[in-house]
């Protein structure tokens, strides 16, 4: 049978699919019907028209559908318990070799602690500090050693404790982007530090009193680094052992995963600082009450993470590998023109970003160079010095959170530096514009035409002063030098001021229309963009800390070390490279952003007009190439 009869036979029925698929309300036994009769037809496609649009269009389809039942079977209607119940514990056993290892190497780590502490008395002071060790000798010398746990107010200490346990984990787990080997190197430091804080107590004849004490809360505590350690080796696992996968693919994959399990480890920690905050402070507790305590913790983690997992998947018809393969209709050029939730719109924000990224470091380095040259060159002093407060290497995790936030709020400080208010839109309007330049370029049309044929300066010509009216716009009425007032601003106004940046640049209108435009589409979910926007804006702060870290001055000490400059010469190229590393950090997070705008764009476009359906439908069967493959008469 010809291609053309075999769609003719069959258009209607995949119309009829494609429609109730997008209806809010769906009838599990038709999905399931038309499910049966999709593959049969996929299947008869991949053997009469191996290499047609047709065979590209329904195996996009069975995907759709597939999906669908999958969701379906395990009452997709609560995501959340869907979460705890299926998708987490499916991700753990997925990861189960990951978690063992990690558990293998926070062990030896927290041995070598012990060992290190009882043939070296000074190891202890080495790894936690002279201040909490004579603090602590103290307490004990006051009859007290858990003191520590009882100074500061319940919520304040809780709250403290929170924030460090979430800084501490993200921290153990972003590093594994670096072919897991950061992650494992966090946990060595954690469990070598853990090792001599207990072996501490031991050898002071306390073992039993800190046990109680402190695993009360250390044990869903440091069960979640070791989780986490997990979660980075997974991350990064995907570039060492790429399998049949593109390492770029094998990242997301590991990506999404580690995310997942970052996410089930969140209330765990806030958990453990309630713990601390709140309840190890009552040291006076029977000691069978605070065992029963860390019993009943350390059982939850183990059934949970372990058991649970390994018993529900092992040998069970309920584990489905689907979602771990890439689809064949994702393995194709990526299509913008399709409906997506905001899971969808944060896996593919990574995917287009992975594919781009060695150019998206270049815009961002070649316009921080300008950057810098255009601060340095103005007539004041004090701008030489933006970096100066940061010149310094934090002893715990506050300090570098510290110093990597004060980095990139130094180029937000208008009030100490107003120049700033000109300067940075400019250079944002610039660098977004080019941001935009170079994804629009590479949209093509649902019939497979390239969307633009401008060049870049003629584009920039055109379309910088609408990026530009937004830039300062968005700096002069929402942003504000308040961290609390900033970030909500990140999450909640900026994505609508990018929107309505890509809507004027892809639909070539003025800013006014672009912002009517892109009010009607939000309409179709506000919530998805905030959902994403959250996602993005988590993870790209938690990349800039490391970009904007301590480390950074480490590694430049080192470089500039066999070189002879003056003492000013070498603070004004130290101050000049940090501040090149936070807008290319920003340049970074803004490509994201934008990307994430754009696919929002396209779903809510399609989710209220089904334009690209209509057209996909009408132009199956007819001699025009679909999905970028020709198709016959």
């Amino acid at each position: 049978m010809k291609e053309s009869k075999f769609i003719e036979q069959n258009k209607k029925k995949w119309v009829d699919f494609e429609t109730m698929f997008k209806n809010k309300d769906k009838d599990p036994e038709k999905l399931s019907e038309l499910f049966i009769e999709v593959t049969n037809d996929l299947s008869y496609a991949r053997s009469n028209y191996p290499h047609r649009s047709i065979k590209v269009y329904l195996n996009n389809l069975a995907n759709k559908v597939f999906t669908k039942l999958y969701k379906n079977k395990y009452g997709g209607g609560n995501k959340i318990v869907l979460f705890w119940k299926e998708k987490l514990p499916k991700v753990m056993y997925e990861s189960r070799k990951a978690l063992y290892l990690a558990f293998i190497v926070f062990l030896c780590a927290f041995l070598i602690g012990v060992f290190s502490s009882v043939h070296d008395p000074g190891f202890a002071r080495h790894m936690l500090g002279d201040s909490y060790i004579d603090m602590t000798e103290e307490y004990i010398a006051e009859g007290d050693p858990m003191k520590v746990y009882k100074k500061m107010d319940h919520f304040y200490m809780f709250s403290y404790i929170a924030l460090n346990n979430l800084v501490v984990s993200f921290r153990v787990f972003i590093t594994g982007i670096f072919f897991g080997i950061g992650s494992i190197g966090a946990m060595i430091s954690e469990g070598i530090r853990l090792g001599a804080f207990q072996y501490f107590f031991i050898e002071r004849g306390l073992f039993q009193e800190s046990f109680l004490t402190i695993w009360m809360h250390g044990a869903p505590e440091i069960s979640s680094i070791i989780l986490a350690g997990a979660a980075g080796m997974t991350l990064g696992g995907g570039l060492i052992f790429p399998g049949t996968y593109t390492r770029s693919e094998a990242l997301l994959k590991g990506a999404r995963r580690g995310i997942m399990i970052m996410l089930g480890i969140v209330p765990i920690l806030v958990f453990a600082a309630l713990i601390e905050g709140f309840v190890t402070r009552y040291t006076e507790v029977n000691d069978v009450v605070r065992a029963i305590i860390i019993t009943t913790n350390f059982g939850f983690i183990i059934y949970y993470f372990v058991i649970y997992p390994y018993r529900k998947f092992h040998n069970s018809g309920d584990y489905v590998a689907f979602e771990d393969k890439i689809p064949e209709s994702q393995m194709e050029e990526l299509s913008f023109y399709v409906i997506r939730n905001y899971g969808e719109i944060y896996t593919n924000v990574f995917r287009i970003f992975s594919n781009n990224i060695s150019k998206i470091i270049k815009w961002s380095a070649a316009f921080g160079v300008l950057y810098v040259i255009s601060l340095m060159m103005i007539p004041n002093e004090s701008i030489a010095i933006m970096f100066e407060g940061s010149n310094y290497f934090g002893r715990n995790m506050f300090d570098t959170l510290s110093v990597a936030a004060f980095k990139v709020y130094q180029l937000f400080n208008h009030s100490e530096f107003p120049i700033l208010y000109a300067i940075n839109p400019l250079f944002y309007a610039f660098l977004g514009t080019t941001i935009l330049y170079h994804f629009v370029k590479n949209i093509k049309t649902p019939e497979g035409i390239d969307r633009m044929q401008l060049r870049y300066g003629e584009f920039m010509i055109r379309h910088l002063y609408k990026v530009a009216i937004y830039s300062y716009s968005y700096q002069l009425i929402f942003f504000s030098e308040s961290i609390g007032v900033g970030v909500l601003s990140l999450i909640f106004v900026l994505p609508v001021i990018l929107l309505f940046a890509f809507v004027g640049v892809y639909e070539d209108c003025n800013p006014f229309a672009a912002i009517d435009r892109g009010l009607k589409l939000l309409k179709s979910g506000f919530g998805i963009m905030i959902g994403y926007s959250i996602m993005i804006f988590l993870i790209d702060f938690i990349m800039n800390l490391l970009f904007n870290s301590d480390i950074i001055k480490y590694m430049l000490d080192i470089v500039l070390s066999g070189f002879d400059f003056s003492d000013s010469t070498y603070t004004l190229i130290i101050y000049g490279i940090n501040l090149w590393v936070a807008f290319v950090s920003i340049g970074i997070f803004l490509s994201t952003a934008i990307y994430a705008a754009a696919l929002y764009y396209f779903s809510a476009k399609e989710r209220q007009t089904a334009s690209s359906l209509i057209k996909r439908i009408h132009t199956l069967g007819s001699n025009k190439r679909a999905y970028g493959l020709p198709t016959e008469d």
